[in-house]
């Protein structure tokens, strides 16, 4: 969740009973901010446990069930057989008693301090059963975990703090390559968000007093503490190819390491976070300069941040890594510091950047604070936004670390799994949603819509599960009614808007927010025709998000890039997606960059084209082409007169002419509002100035040098034009 940090909801605890501003006040908090888990429902009769259990175990444990069991269903493992005796069962739990262990120890320390515990205290706290040991311990996760789905390997938690799951991964990957089990399960856990956690982190000052999670931000003040539960399966990789199992990520090697001695034993250091780096891509058998994502550590802290910078842009340096090649971020910025669960978040979120091709946003960074991300020739950036991954014939990769207390550091190398490619988009919610009914009448599709409405008020899913409903039930007829939505109350205000239309007058409908109506809406018309437009409409991360969502873009440039990679002093497409700027000389600067002829017009080529193919796979194909400008040519290969490839170069050499000829000033080009006859009038006697394109009869380009259009600017606006 981008929005996932809050105060503590009042269910688990109040806040105000212990917050204090002062960070030196006793026994008190100066942070109420925090990541909780969504209540979710949970059926212990699936998983065997009598409902009377339920009190003596703790929601770690019973979390951490629910979530292997999500993890097995999403591999296809749930209701399918494999080799249980050879699965192992990891996970990782830091910071010791979970809720439930806390409330035992309570209880059982009352005695000490007060004679007689009142009775409505008791009655408050877990009553001691034959479940109450078992129930309380962390360190029965995994077991709970094995028992429950009859799993034969080892079992263990690992407490390594907020490296716990790394940790969980380094050990998974080890029992896997030593041949004791063919598949793992591994995971971690942390629901650590009582005021015992809280306290914790407020005494030694790592809570942010603003709950904003900022890491690598100039004002990052600390980390937001929150909890959550992950798992992963590991297998093989030529096992998973032989069962036929959807693959992520490939896991290439991990690396450990610890700080040894440093300034204290919670202060990072940077020669052992290098190490556990320099192990994974030793491992790995290829070089970190080969990586195009980090999934940092981050937490928002100055000095835990500022090591971590270093040290990865150190080694991206050393390296000999290209400037800016590789993104940087953290999870932490949109879900806060998961603590022990932290690593499988980092990583989770690396292998699903990889599947789809993306480079994940770090939110709330206005500015860095490491001279590493501000510098333009260091090899890191910190990536603000969701970019599209374009990669050219190596695999995209990426690095994944987790370091915690103790001076312990672990860091995953992943790549991408290139033969199974997303079948599906990397957004699960999108701005709006679809809705197509069709009948017979305009009677019958209001009478329909209306049902439908009806249901609305009641409804809080979400739109698309509400457009897959009307596609499910639709039926074809000779009347169409179509609506494009934002929400279940747009969707309901513009059924009410039609059912009044249909009922009055069908062929009104023609409202401008997005309700459309026809009564043959098979039988049109008149022919489709696609214009593809010209120099003048490209600049810095235009369709970004497009590009990020469809394949059919990223293609396009990546060919784009193969075919010009020698004629560009960079790819084509890091102008067009330049990483995320944070001052308007850098803004200044792409659009500089991206504004050069021979880079401009094989952009926009690329653009057309890949709008073109997610237009074909849409099913919506032009029966004619034109092109405006350089779009002439963009036309005529979506006509198939000659090869992407070939669009490409003609487009680079089209514009590369066009600088060598001028041997300096390249002059620019203004549009007027007005008709060839009037304009020439008026321009008659600027020396210098040439009309360029009849756009329109009432639209004329001119071009020439800067001073002289400013001449025959003047002139133009004194005659209205």
């Amino acid at each position: 969740k981008v929005d996932a940090i809050t105060e503590v909801p009042p269910e688990r605890w109040d806040w105000r009973d212990y917050f204090d501003a002062d960070k030196k006040a006793r026994d008190k908090i100066y942070s109420r901010w925090g990541g909780f888990i969504d209540p979710i429902i949970f059926n212990p009769a699936k998983y065997g446990i009598p409902p009377t259990n339920l009190k003596s175990i703790d929601p770690l444990q019973l979390l951490s069930l629910e979530v292997a069991a999500r993890a097995l269903r999403d591999a296809g493992y749930l209701n399918r057989e494999f080799d249980r005796e050879r699965t192992a069962t990891i996970f990782g739990v830091a910071g010791g008693m979970g809720d439930v262990g806390l409330q035992y120890a309570f209880r059982a320390s009352m005695p000490m301090f007060f004679p007689e515990v009142p009775e409505d205290v008791l009655n408050q706290l877990p009553e001691w059963t034959e479940d109450s040991f078992p129930g309380a311990l962390p360190n029965v996760v995994a077991g709970r975990i094995a028992s429950t789905f009859n799993l034969g390997g080892p079992n263990f938690t690992v407490d390594a703090a907020c490296a716990s799951a790394l940790t969980g991964v380094y050990l998974g990957v080890k029992e896997i390559l030593s041949g004791t089990a063919t598949m793992a399960i591994v995971g971690a856990a942390d629901t650590q968000m009582n005021p015992h956690g809280f306290l914790c982190f407020s005494k030694c000052t790592a809570l942010t007093p603003s709950g904003k999670s900022k890491p690598f931000d100039a004002h990052g003040d600390g980390i937001c503490i929150s909890e959550g539960v992950g798992a992963i399966i590991l297998k093989r990789l030529d096992l998973a190819q032989k069962d036929g199992d959807r693959i992520y990520a490939v896991i290439r090697g991990v690396g450990s390491s610890s700080d040894g001695k440093g300034k204290s034993l919670t202060a990072p250091r940077r020669e052992g976070q290098l190490l556990a780096l320099d192990r994974a891509y030793d491992m790995a058998g290829f070089g970190i300069e080969t990586v195009g994502l980090v999934e940092a550590h981050g937490t928002g802290t100055v000095v835990g941040d500022g090591t971590e910078a270093e040290s990865v842009a150190a080694a991206y340096t050393e390296a000999g890594a290209a400037a800016k090649s590789c993104a940087v971020g953290s999870v932490k910025s949109q879900i806060g510091h998961t603590k022990g669960c932290a690593g499988v978040a980092g990583l989770i979120k690396a292998a699903l950047a990889l599947h789809y091709k993306v480079l994940p946003p770090t939110i709330n960074v206005k500015k860095p604070a490491s001279q590493s991300f501000l510098d333009p020739r260091s090899p890191v950036y910190v990536n603000t936004e969701a970019r599209p991954w374009i990669a050219d014939e190596s695999p995209r990769r990426a690095g994944v670390n987790s370091f915690g207390f103790g001076g312990t550091n672990f860091h995953t190398v992943l790549e991408e799994y290139a033969p199974d490619a997303a079948k599906t988009l990397p957004l699960e919610n999108w701005p709006a949603e679809l809705f197509v009914w069709s009948g017979d009448s305009a009677a019958s599709i209001s009478k329909t819509i209306g049902e439908f409405a009806s249901h609305l008020a009641d409804y809080h899913g979400s739109l698309r599960d509400l457009a897959a409903l009307v596609q499910r039930g639709h039926k074809t007829g000779a009347l169409r009614l179509a609506m494009v939505a934002e929400s279940p109350k747009d969707l309901a205000d513009k059924i009410a808007i039609a059912q009044k239309s249909l009922v009055a007058n069908p062929a009104a409908i023609k409202d401008p927010r997005g309700i459309f109506f026809s009564a043959q809406p098979l039988r049109k018309k008149g022919k489709v025709a696609f214009l593809m437009p010209g120099q003048g409409s490209q600049r810095p991360d235009m369709s970004r998000d497009l590009t990020v969502l469809f394949p059919e873009l990223q293609d396009a440039f990546a060919k784009a890039d193969a075919v010009l990679k020698d004629r560009l002093p960079k790819k084509l497409s890091e102008y067009v997606f330049p990483p995320p700027r944070f001052s308007e000389a850098e803004e200044n600067e792409s659009m500089k960059e991206i504004t050069v002829t021979n880079i401009a017009q094989p952009a926009l080529g690329v653009m057309e084209m890949g709008y073109h193919r997610i237009l074909g796979r849409l099913g919506i194909k032009p029966d004619m082409l034109a092109g405006h400008s350089s779009g002439e040519y963009a036309a005529l290969c979506a006509a198939g007169v000659f090869s992407e490839e070939t669009l490409y170069e003609i487009l680079e050499d089209r514009g590369s002419s066009i600088i060598k000829s001028c041997k300096g000033d390249l002059g620019t080009m203004m549009a007027t509002k007005g008709s060839a006859k009037d304009v020439e009038a008026v321009i008659k006697g600027v020396k210098g100035v040439y009309v360029a394109n009849f756009n329109s009869p009432s639209q004329t380009i001119l071009s020439g040098l800067k001073h002289d259009l400013d001449k025959a600017s003047v002139l133009l606006e004194a005659k209205g034009i």
